[in-house]
């Protein structure tokens, strides 16, 4: 395969490639039927002409092409490695030689080939199954291997666009990129994975600057709606984000839909998705390659761009004193960005913005009150720019602004985020705005009339940042300062026992431990409680009243037995006297019961827990609805319905005794107790009862220290490094580190001192 070392000609009108491939180009919606007959026949007359084609092309001529991504640039058909040979390189490569375009595909893989792809001798390209966005990222300039416990495919030694010694840099006319299911896979929100993509469309133009960029959609899962629902979110990111901004640097990229491929009918309340184009979970099968293929090969024969359409009917509405609203009609089905311009004299404009594709609407804030302001939108894509759309003019509200609240705090919760603020005189109500970007822009999420809110619904580990603003019948106020906030993904109580009832949660909801309170074999960390059935309890703070969820493991024999929950031995107990707005969960009648007060109801699990072996048990309850929600093992076994409204009555409660005047008491064994002002959802759940395990992916030594490296440990939750130098000794004899804690993402680094006199040391993990 030849490979180009100058910077070549591009693909355009005034190219001789352009103008020979152009002359003999089949637009694929106008092919008669032996053409479509042969396009997806793969027969060999086509395959010894697209092999002429490749091998006697002149360099001049060849259109080079490189297909970049993961294991659906390789052509996997499950993920077990079963493929498609040549995958959607087969039927583009096909596409192109009965369009007449020759081409050359380059990469350092040459796995998978298909029969098509193999007669001409395009072995080439840089699909590598299982890599994430930054792996690729990576492996383009430098030679960054995958761990071999990920098994993945070989990088085959990197500097895949730069060359190695052995092999040259190679200088693309066209990259092909589809990349970001691994990262789906790997557990990473649409924001991360498009932060990611930007970071490798920025190395690729940085290093190959005049190449044509295709930035494909990502399929979507056949039999996994919330992965499809992260694809699709990721998807509109880089249309609405990725694309844009590149194309306002005038870089030559362009979005090629591929997740439309997989699609029968799509809905804002979910897309319904083609499973017969897939071979498993994710990777399409024949049938959904070639249709990946023609999408292709309509972008890549597409050239030149005609320039969009240009937008009409813009119109600019004052929202506020330094606010301005813009909308227009879009008349393009071809843009990748539009452009937003100002001036302050109708003569002199300046660009202060852009939105992605299909957008038609721009919010111009930071303004002065009571001044005009003219405006006007064009349309971008690679092709060039449309003309410009009328021009449309505002002048900010003339108004005395409210004050900005002062005083906007940010607590963070578990899913939720906790905002207070004081009042400004005049208001009558208050816009609070959020954003995910520090300094906005901001989205308003709520307009109370009181000085708070909770933000709830959100992802834990990621950031967000607030402003308020007063509003009164005269308008809306300026913005208050920015704070900003995570939720932490923790409980509002965390109770260890490794031998003691500290609250390892940062709240400071410590227990006191009332009689013989014991430690012995864990089921989490080092210890566990136990309690003796007559004395021993721990008393501790009312630290809900609302929502809640309480998880805990239990091991006992032992049982209560009667009606109500304060007849069960006690497990986390607000029992008080009487008809109260109290409540309670106990082991009643060998199984797991939750009790709500006012009037007493009890609810209880179908199974039986008290058969000697560790339990993970979860209640959650809901205050608005008073739904009660009981888990086993991490399993929902019973839902039921109590009363509503806070639970106030108990100024304290007990762990492992009820509240009663003469308690009933625990005998067994409590361990790793959370406790949340939420509702945690069934999968939290499931995952406390069983977390995945970390894995160590990477060990390096920095003079006296060792560092290690790795991922898959559950979101902020804490972990042990474990030490020896003899691999037969036991487990609970190796030495631990102080606490380490895992990011929000699962990942982790944690610094050890090396021993010099036993170099060869071993290490484990171990939950904490």
């Amino acid at each position: 395969m030849r490979l180009r070392s100058d910077h070549h000609s591009r693909f355009s009108k005034n190219s001789a490639r352009t103008s020979r491939a152009t002359a003999s180009a089949i637009p694929l919606r106008t092919m008669n039927s032996n053409q479509s007959r042969w396009l997806r026949a793969g027969c060999w007359c086509v395959m010894a002409l697209a092999a002429a084609l490749a091998v006697s092309a002149p360099d001049a001529l060849a259109l080079i092409i490189q297909p970049l991504g993961d294991s659906i640039t390789y052509g996997y058909t499950t993920a077990s490695a079963a493929s498609t040979p040549g995958g959607y390189r087969e039927t583009l490569y096909r596409n192109l030689a009965l369009a007449g375009v020759p081409v050359n595909f380059v990469g350092a893989n040459t796995n998978n080939p298909g029969p098509f792809l193999t007669v001409s001798n395009q072995f080439h390209h840089d699909g590598y199954p299982k890599y994430t966005i930054t792996e690729v990222n990576n492996n383009l300039d430098g030679n960054v291997p995958p761990p071999a416990a990920a098994n993945k495919e070989n990088n085959y030694g990197g500097f895949w666009l730069t060359g190695t010694g052995s092999r040259p840099a190679i200088f693309p006319d066209d990259i092909l990129l589809l990349i970001g299911s691994n990262d789906i896979e790997a557990g990473s929100t649409a924001p991360q994975i498009a932060s990611r993509l930007d970071l490798l469309v920025t190395k690729i133009f940085n290093l190959r600057p005049t190449t044509r960029l295709f930035v494909a959609s990502i399929p979507p899962y056949p039999a996994d709606a919330t992965k499809t629902a992260i694809a699709k979110a990721y998807n509109q990111l880089i249309k609405n984000q990725t694309v844009p901004k590149f194309l306002v640097q005038g870089r030559n990229i362009r979005l090629v839909d591929q997740y439309a491929n997989f699609i029968l009918v799509s809905s804002p309340d979910g897309d319904t998705v083609n499973s017969g184009l897939f071979g498993d979970n994710i990777h399409p099968n024949e049938a959904g390659y070639q249709k990946m293929g023609d999408t292709w090969t309509v972008a890549v024969t597409n050239d030149p761009v005609p320039a969009p359409n240009a937008p009409s009917a813009l119109a600019s509405s004052p929202v506020s004193a330094n606010q301005i609203n813009l909308t227009w009609t879009d008349h393009a089905t071809n843009e990748g960005a539009f452009l937003i311009e100002r001036s302050a004299d109708n003569v002199t404009f300046t660009q202060i913005g852009y939105v992605g594709a299909d957008v038609t609407n721009y919010a111009d804030a930071g303004l002065s009150a009571a001044t005009t302001n003219y405006y006007r939108v064009r349309a971008r894509n690679t092709g060039g720019d449309s003309d410009y759309s009328n021009v449309a003019s505002a002048t900010t509200l003339n108004t005395s602004p409210l004050a900005a609240p002062v005083g906007l705090t940010a607590t963070s919760g578990y899913g939720k985020i906790v905002l207070n603020w004081n009042a400004s005189a005049g208001a009558t109500s208050y816009n609070l705005k959020r954003s995910t970007a520090n300094g906005g822009p901001y989205t308003t999420v709520a307009s109370p009339a009181t000085t708070n809110d909770t933000d709830a619904g959100l992802v834990n580990g990621v950031t967000h940042y607030y402003v308020v603003s007063s509003v009164s019948g005269s308008g809306e106020g300026t913005n208050s300062l920015q704070v900003g906030a995570t939720p932490s993904g923790m409980p509002i109580a965390h109770y260890r026992f490794e031998f003691d009832t500290l609250d390892s949660s940062g709240h400071n909801n410590h227990g006191v431990p009332v009689g013989g309170l014991l430690y012995g074999d864990p089921e989490v960390g080092a210890n566990s409680a136990q309690f003796d059935g007559t004395s021993s309890f721990v008393t501790i703070t009312r630290v809900i009243a609302t929502n809640f969820t309480v998880a805990v493991w239990v091991q006992t024999t032992n049982t209560g037995t009667g009606s109500t929950w304060y007849n069960g031995m006690g497990i986390v107990d607000g029992e008080v006297v009487g008809n109260q707005a109290d409540w309670g969960c106990s082991i009643l009648n060998s199984k797991f019961a939750v009790g709500i007060g006012a009037p007493d109801t009890t609810f209880s699990t179908v199974v039986i827990i008290n058969d000697g072996n560790w339990h993970h048990l979860a209640a959650t309850r809901d205050s608005a609805s008073g739904t009660v929600k009981l888990y086993v093992d991490g399993a929902l076994n019973f839902t039921g319905a109590g009363a509503t409204g806070p639970r106030t009555a108990p100024n304290d409660l007990r762990i492992g005794a009820t509240h009663a005047p003469a308690p009933v008491i625990l005998r067994g064994n409590l361990d790793d107790l959370r406790i949340y002002d939420e509702v945690l959802p069934a999968s939290d759940i499931a995952r406390l009862a069983s977390p995945p395990p970390p894995v160590i992916q990477s060990l390096s030594i920095h003079g006296g220290d060792t560092v290690l490296s790795g991922a898959g440990g559950n979101p902020n939750a804490q972990f042990l490094v474990l030490t020896s130098t003899n691999v037969m000794t036991p487990a609970s004899q190796w030495t631990a580190s102080a606490p380490n804690t895992f990011d929000a993402g699962g990942n982790f680094s944690s610094t050890n001192t090396s021993n010099a006199t036993n170099p060869a040391q071993l290490f484990r993990l171990r939950l904490y």
